[in-house]
């Protein structure tokens, strides 16, 4: 409730109604250096999909012996767990996460036998190396456009099994990562935007200064897939076939 209010909130202050979609065809307006221009929305887009780069060697954790793979036991259980928490709508499949929850959770037995189907899915992306074509349209996403007044942001909607399954992945080695620095005000914490409002509240009552750094940019699409599989391989060893499965290509 508290983010929705906050969302309203920032809307009144800067006389904006709520965002909605934009086609691929719609002219958008594209910020850079100070200078406004507009564009199509799908040139806007892909200049906010950058071409991959090789990696800097010091976003690398070098020098060090990769440690073992470790397998994971998936049940049903697991299953049911993820399912209960998953929401949101549907990737290209069409399938969103009420259908996912009534497919596993609702019908019995029947449901039963769909739970170990998809725990044995999740063991063979988690515990070896698969071919990225098997996977390839499992990993597929609806990417559409929300205007920002001014520009664009892109969401990527992606299949709802593929919510659960990483989910189920989480649910068993979450504890396991390390991977968010000191300076991270809410990662894994549910209701985060209220989270951070409480961390930077008790940072300032606690100095007679403060310096605030505000993120703008959107960061994922940045990310250097090299550097995180990498590096998630010596993090997050039980996770690491698993993300590697599902980052190795580029998802369409």
């Amino acid at each position: 409730m508290l983010l929705g209010k906050i969302k309203a909130a920032m809307r009144w202050l800067s006389g904006e109604s709520r965002s909605g979609l934009l086609l691929p065809t719609d002219s958008a307006q594209l910020q850079s250096n100070g200078q406004t221009s507009s564009n199509k929305v799908v040139d806007a887009l892909k200049l906010k999909h950058p071409e991959a780069q090789l990696p800097c060697s010091s976003t690398l954790l070098l020098g060090t012996e990769l440690p073992p793979f470790e397998d994971i036991d998936i049940t049903r259980s697991h299953v049911a767990t993820a399912a209960h928490r998953t929401q949101g709508s549907g990737g290209p499949g069409g399938c969103d996460s009420s259908h996912w929850k009534d497919v596993l959770l609702r019908y019995g037995p029947h449901s039963s036998r769909c739970r170990d189907a998809v725990a044995s899915l999740v063991s063979l992306l988690s515990n070896s190396i698969v071919d990225w074509n098997l996977i390839r349209a499992l990993l597929a996403n609806r990417l559409i456009a929300l205007d920002k007044h001014p520009g664009n942001r892109p969401v990527g909607i992606g299949e709802a099994l593929r919510r659960i399954l990483s989910k189920v992945v989480c649910l068993i080695t979450r504890m396991d990562a390390e991977v968010c620095g000191s300076s991270q005000l809410c990662a894994g914490v549910q209701c985060s935007i209220e989270e951070a409002i409480h961390s930077a509240r008790d940072m300032f009552s606690s100095h007679d200064w403060g310096l605030l750094m505000v993120d703008a940019k959107n960061a994922f699409n940045s990310l250097n897939h090299s550097s995180l599989l990498w590096n998630i391989r010596i993090l997050w060893q039980r996770a690491s076939r698993f993300v590697f499965n599902t980052y190795q290509g580029h998802s369409p």
